[in-house]
């Protein structure tokens, strides 16, 4: 029998599958073409064949799609893939920070004997009314000194790192007749950045060899005790070792022993007061004081599919050595998994530029800054890997908080909410749109999107606007009389010749005297170029047109004054010619007398609108403060660029929502509407 028609086989959809099978069967030289196909029994037989075929289908399209990294979407699957790249996930990673402890001890104690602070010393740290428990994972020892002013010995322990959870341990006996023998652990809890692997020769041995973890083939021989971790199809880390040709092989009577911590991971994070709870080292030890170095900082959850999604190819192509900046952010990324953001440049592009460097920028979960103890650790990691003629440098994030007075219109008829619950909604929206969007490296803030994420946020908000300012954070050292740069790395105010302050402070304290700083205005008082001289005063000087860079010569003072109409400025260098160089503008401090501002300085320091660098220059203080220097910027789009993050500082963010008298009364309300204005 001749078929003149072929079943079609590239739809999915089950009813055009069905539908197919029918035309087929309908077909001119078939025997069913006359059939009513609804209302006989071959309907059923041609259901089944239908849904036969689309679950193929559908099995044979999931099956493809979870065979590649960039598609699969079961965790299992992502990483056997990301395996095969020579990559394993981080485990979940603990929260740390550092104190300083010291013992006194009686006055006739040995001068010559030191005290050890054990591993395993217990710490307790409390945030949001849950106490959490923290733990030496090294030993620490001190040497007695003398206090002159109590006459008594004390042992110092400074920046004792401590790490949130609890010590675990596992034993496995190993198996013979199981050359493939896989010992997991099958706790969510574990922090494999913090394990131990021991092997001890048998039951009763009581010395252990210690196995360090996998790195490179060229440093392993079929005698290196080294364990490989993976994860395993049920998310549980497990832990082989060799085979007596790529590491050592373990016996019949081996006994396998992994410590390792148990911890909560980021919910630890942020804590910045803690408790001793350990076992006073030594007898006649008194605990004197205690102190946070840095609070908790670095906890994280376990990596998520997107992040090995992300870092699995880029740790394969690094072939575990720094070249390029790509290879030194996944060897990073792949050793500090506590790390929110990541940044890499090289000293050319860097400002200054520092030719044979290459900068990094690393931001950890819960803090500002890596601890100093991170950042040796990361240069040591480096070390080994880098090109010998580049060095690796760390530089802090560059933190500039945004704010603004944030307003909206919303229809009252369309929400049974009060005005102050949603702009609660509206603030948690801002947090979460910080959190997911700016908090990173080379963050933008479009401030489109910013306010399309507000008008989304609940279907009574008709619009919204945003007077979007900044601010850094300046600590100002009591004694010290250092120039402080200053940075915000965008173009700021209106214009460089703005005749209205664009900079304001926090208050300090200085000579007992409530201080602010702020920037002279363009023309104001002792600034470098005075727009508005007088007729006395008045000299012939070049006039410029800042956009166009003409110039005319001003050479008498009406011509000054109808320059001065059209725009024109007059040239700061004085001389012949047309100067297009910023106008810097001056710092100084001032007191407030009731609303007056009574000035105190001359001259405090300089900013540059165009590049937002500004420096402070031999400013005092009677105590050290941390201030605010807060402005705006020219643009509403901003673009970080290197170390800079941004954050949305929601707690100096002023929201308010007003009804929208259009939505809510048509055309009556349009004589009540209030429409946005600019602050600035």
């Amino acid at each position: 029998m001749s078929h003149t028609q072929q079943v079609n086989v590239t739809e999915l959809d089950y009813n055009q599958i069905k539908e197919n099978i029918k035309a087929y069967f309908k077909r001119q030289d078939s025997e069913f073409k006359d059939w009513d196909f609804e209302g006989s029994g071959l309907n059923t037989l041609i259901d089944v064949l239908a849904y036969n075929t689309h679950y193929n289908a559908i099995n044979a399209h999931v099956t493809i799609n979870e065979s590649f990294l960039d598609s699969a979407q079961i965790r299992s699957n992502v990483v056997a893939r990301a395996k095969l790249l020579g990559y394993t996930p981080s485990s979940i990673t603990a929260a740390s920070g550092t104190v300083s402890l010291t013992f006194s001890a009686a006055a006739n104690s040995d001068l010559t004997t030191t005290m050890t602070l054990p591993r395993g010393t217990t710490f307790a740290g409390t945030i949001d009314g849950t106490t959490y428990s923290f733990i030496t994972l090294e030993a620490y020892t001190a040497s007695p000194t003398l206090n002159n002013s109590t006459g008594a010995l004390e042992y110092s322990y400074p920046n004792v790192m401590i790490h949130e959870g609890s010590l675990a341990t596992k034993r496995f006996d190993v198996d013979a007749n199981n050359p493939n023998q896989k010992f997991v652990i099958s706790d969510p809890r574990i922090d494999t950045s913090h394990m131990t692997v021991k092997v001890f020769d048998n039951i009763n041995s009581a010395v252990a060899s210690t196995f360090t973890r996998f790195e490179t083939f060229t440093e392993v021989s079929n005698t290196s005790e080294v364990y490989f971790l993976y994860e395993n199809h049920q998310e549980n880390f497990q832990v082989e070792f060799g085979d007596g040709v790529l590491g050592k092989k373990l016996l019949g009577t081996n006994i396998v022993e992994i410590e390792y911590l148990r911890t909560l991971g980021i919910e630890a994070n942020g804590i910045s007061s803690f408790q001793f709870t350990g076992a006073i080292p030594n007898e006649g030890l008194a605990l004197l004081s205690m102190s946070t170095t840095s609070r908790s900082a670095g906890g994280a959850i376990k990596e998520s599919i997107d992040s090995i999604r992300h870092k699995a190819p880029l740790s394969f192509i690094s072939q575990n050595r720094a070249v390029s900046a790509a290879d030194y952010n996944a060897i990073i990324s792949k050793e500090f998994t506590n790390l929110q953001s990541l940044s890499v440049w090289g000293g050319e592009y860097n400002d200054p530029v520092k030719y044979g460097k290459v900068m990094i920028a690393a931001k950890p979960y819960g803090a500002e800054t890596l601890t100093d103890p991170e950042k040796d650790r990361l240069l040591n990691l480096l070390q080994a890997k880098k090109v010998l003629a580049i060095q690796p440098e760390i530089v802090d994030p560059d933190l500039i908080y945004i704010y603004s007075d944030l307003l909206f219109k919303y229809d009252s008829n369309a929400t049974t909410l009060s005005q102050g619950e949603l702009e609660g909604i509206v603030r948690n929206g801002i947090r979460n749109y910080s959190i997911n969007s700016l908090e990173k490296f080379e963050g933008i803030f479009r401030y489109s999107q910013f306010l399309n994420t507000i008008d989304s946020l609940d279907r009574a908000i008709m619009s919204s606007n945003a007077n979007v300012r900044i601010y850094k954070n300046v600590t100002i050292t009591a004694g010290r009389a250092e120039t402080i740069p200053v940075n915000f790395g965008m173009v700021l105010g209106t214009s460089d010749r703005q005749r209205t302050p664009m900079l304001a402070s926090d208050p300090f304290i200085f000579d007992g005297v409530e201080q602010y700083i702020e920037d002279e205005p363009f023309g104001g008082s002792g600034a470098s170029t005075n727009p508005y001289p007088t007729p006395e005063s008045f000299s012939p000087h070049y006039m410029y047109d800042t956009e166009s860079g003409v110039g005319y010569y001003a050479a008498t003072y009406s011509d000054h004054l109808r320059y001065l109409s059209l725009g024109y400025s007059h040239n700061a260098s004085g001389g012949a010619g047309v100067s297009t160089a910023p106008y810097t503008r001056n710092l100084y401090t001032y007191r407030l007398i009731g609303a007056e501002k009574n000035r105190l300085t001359t001259s405090i320091g300089t900013l540059n609108p165009e590049t937002g660098a500004l420096s402070l220059n031999s400013l005092l203080v009677d105590r050290t403060s941390r201030i605010k220097l807060m402005t705006y910027p020219r643009s509403n789009d901003i673009i970080g660029k290197r170390n800079q993050i941004f954050s949305i500082d929601t707690a100096a963010t002023s929201i308010t929502g007003e009804i929208d008298t259009v939505s809510t009364a048509g055309e009556a309300g349009r004589t009540t509407y209030n429409t946005f204005n600019r602050s600035y």
